[in-house]
């Protein structure tokens, strides 16, 4: 999936760090059975983006 980054000035350093990692380890392909769910990963967003990692770690596996 590729999503649209816009006119952001950090869209070029974006795509030159995602194309420096594939070149590095690959891509990542993860079968249909292993996709985590959308929900589960905006909610791990959300605790990520406002919680210390210990914290969110207890809170998503809650």
């Amino acid at each position: 999936m590729q999503l649209d980054l816009g006119p952001d000035h950090r869209t070029e350093i974006l795509r030159r760090m995602h194309s420096r990692l594939v070149a590095q380890f690959g891509r990542v392909i993860r079968p249909d059975d292993k996709r985590r769910d959308p929900m589960w990963t905006l909610v791990q967003g959300v605790i990520g983006a406002r919680a210390k990692t210990a914290v969110s770690n207890a809170n998503a596996d809650r």
